[in-house]
């Protein structure tokens, strides 16, 4: 992030291509945080749908 904030004044040199691995590497955090997140749930919470149709 400080990276960015340094590019704000200066000369924006491959500033897209920094850009896009900032949002791939977002990206691919997040992804990964949910998949540990749902594995660490228990089963009930895991299929949203299998709630779905109990009511």
């Amino acid at each position: 992030m400080f990276h960015f904030y340094n590019m704000l004044g200066g000369k924006k040199n491959y500033y897209y291509i920094n850009i896009g691995i900032f949002i791939y590497l977002l990206g691919g955090t997040f992804l990964f945080i949910t998949g540990n997140l749902i594995n660490s749930l228990s089963s009930d919470f895991r299929n949203p749908s299998v709630n779905i149709d109990r009511y």
